[in-house]
């Protein structure tokens, strides 16, 4: 085989099927790729909608829900206890597989009439506005996490406590706020890379300290106050003099920590540890996966973004997935897929092809809402005969019309594309996106009123009449409220109230993380060819491997 070049469908950009790519499409039999690598997890975000949630009517009781489906939305949506119900069977809307017409137009149909499921939720206690949740409790506005308690405004959190507006910190986190891919850390605020480590404020990068402020590369320190030694009598006194209770001082704090770090601090060119022949950034304990990002436990992958640790091997183009999937292929939101092609927030789903919303799917083709089926296409029940007797004939027929081995168009996503994850990673204006032939959710009016409250700068001077204000967003003008648990977390911390709504400063943790690409750039210190999430046009120190554990070690 030779190395083939194509132009991406959707951005017209070339982009190159290796060898190594074409093996893997071989083994799982689907044609090659027509979109780049970018562009197809910008088709598969498109699907996802973790945090633009509304109130609606649940369709079959009429009472009101929360749910991520907007209540102008032409889809069936049940309350969960509803859908769980067995008098909901998903079987009653199978049809036959109509040869005369595109499948996707045929799935179209069946998304229109299977009812969905208002919230993606399990076994959660007292976290109702939570969504891809699942063992939580106490938790709110808490987005595509496990096993935590008395999160707020958090995504992507894992085994933690306490914490508030914090991003990607998977294991044991407590009292911590506004930090980003931290582990094991406790009482920290606005900590970035930080392992092991506890009382920090501004920190980057490090590892095993403990009270210390504006630091950054450190190993096994106590009370460094911009990386320089103090006695614990010194830097407690000028901890103090910081005063970050005041949301003007926290402010410069935080500004003036950025800009020091961003030119000061020195950064591993993939943010990985314990990697074998692996290109990306934040892979853990992996080997031979390339391409790939914020994966854990990974072997023989390609193209992962945010899979679950253990993320699995022998699998590619997939996000939000993982949990030891195999062999699977364009996929997002699945727990332990195997052997499974363009399968959208299904559990452990085997053998399963053009499916969502299903649970535990073996050998389905073409379905919506399965909670448990084998042998089905279109929702409908075949014997195992039967089924292996159609599908390759359904196949060859998707393939005719050019639908077979692509993922689903995004026309037919259930949500408007700035409801998706696909606007957060991909942003587009409206006016691009209308081009596209997409939907576009326009903001509610009502939700950005002005607000004639004024927030004390101090935290100390705010006192339980905040709780009954609207407040509205110094950058958007959308409206938001504090919380109890939230002034509780604020003033137990002595840190100042938030001026920005939720959104914006989930929209500001994105930022700051690296993106999801990668450059052909030098090691800023001996010169090195490496690849790296950092653009050769960043001002940041970027070190290969070596340069960096000669540096910091």
């Amino acid at each position: 085989m030779s190395e083939i070049k194509r132009i991406c469908k959707l951005t017209g950009e070339e982009f190159v099927i290796t060898d190594e790519d074409q093996a893997f499409y071989k083994r799982i039999h689907v044609p090659p790729p027509t979109f780049s690598p970018s562009a197809r997890r910008l088709r598969r975000l498109a699907f996802r909608n973790e945090r633009s949630l509304y109130q609606r009517k649940c369709t079959l009781t009429g009472e009101n829900m929360l749910s991520n489906f907007s209540p102008d939305k032409t889809y069936k949506v049940y309350k969960h206890e509803e859908w769980w119900k067995d008098s909901m069977d998903p079987m009653e809307y199978g049809r036959d597989y109509d040869f005369n017409r595109p499948f996707f137009e045929q799935y179209d149909e069946l998304l229109h009439e299977v009812p969905f499921i208002n919230l993606m939720i399990v076994d959660c206690e007292n976290s109702d506005y939570t969504n891809y949740s699942w063992y939580n409790k106490n938790c709110y506005l808490l987005f595509d996490a496990g096993k935590n308690e008395n999160l707020l405004y958090c995504d992507t959190m894992y085994f933690d406590k306490f914490c508030t507006d914090c991003f990607h910190c998977p294991k044991e986190c407590e009292l911590c706020y506004e930090c980003l891919d931290c582990e094991i850390c406790y009482n920290c605020n606005f900590a970035v890379q930080c392992h092991s480590s506890s009382d920090l404020n501004f920190c980057f990068d490090c590892n095993g300290c403990q009270n210390c402020s504006m630091c950054f590369n450190l190993r096994n320190k106590k009370y460094c106050f911009k990386n320089k030694q103090y006695s614990k009598e010194e830097y407690e006194e000028l901890l103090r003099s910081l005063n970050i209770g005041s949301s003007e001082n926290f402010t410069k704090l935080k500004k003036e920590f950025w800009n020091w770090k961003t030119k000061e601090a020195i950064h591993h060119y993939s943010a990985s540890l314990n990697i074998e022949n692996c290109s990306g950034a934040f892979i853990i304990n992996c080997k031979n996966c390339h391409d790939c990002f914020d994966i854990g436990h990974s072997e023989d992958c390609k193209y992962l973004f945010d899979c679950g640790d253990p993320g699995g091997k022998n699998f590619q183009d997939d996000d939000r997935s993982g949990w030891d999937a195999e062999l699977c292929y364009e996929t997002l939101g699945n727990a332990t897929p195997y052997n499974s092609k363009f399968v959208v927030s299904c559990g452990y789903a085997k053998e399963t092809e053009y499916s969502m919303y299903c649970q535990n799917p073996m050998n389905c083709f073409g379905c919506v809402g399965l909670k448990k089926g084998q042998y089905c296409i279109l929702n409908k029940q075949y014997t195992k005969e039967a089924y292996e007797e159609i599908l390759p004939r359904i196949i060859e027929h998707m393939k005719s019309s050019g639908e077979y081995g692509e993922f689903f168009p995004m026309s037919i996503s259930p949500f408007c594309y700035n409801e998706t994850l696909a606007y957060d990673y991909f942003p587009l204006t409206k006016e691009q996106v209308i081009g596209f032939g997409l939907k576009w959710k326009d903001p509610n009016k009502k939700e950005y009123i002005p607000s004639t409250y004024k927030i004390p700068d101090n935290i100390k001077d705010v006192d339980d009449g905040i709780l009954k204000e609207v407040l509205a967003c110094e950058k958007s003008g959308k409206n938001y409220k504090i919380q109890k648990q939230e002034l509780e977390f604020y003033r137990k911390k002595n840190l100042p109230i938030p001026r920005l709504c939720p959104e914006e400063r989930y929209k500001n943790r994105i930022a700051i993380r690296p993106p999801y690409k990668l450059w052909d750039r030098q090691c800023s210190k001996t010169g090195k060819p490496i690849k790296s999430c950092f653009s050769p046009d960043r001002p940041e120190k970027v070190y290969s491997e070596e340069a960096y554990l000669e540096a910091i070690y």
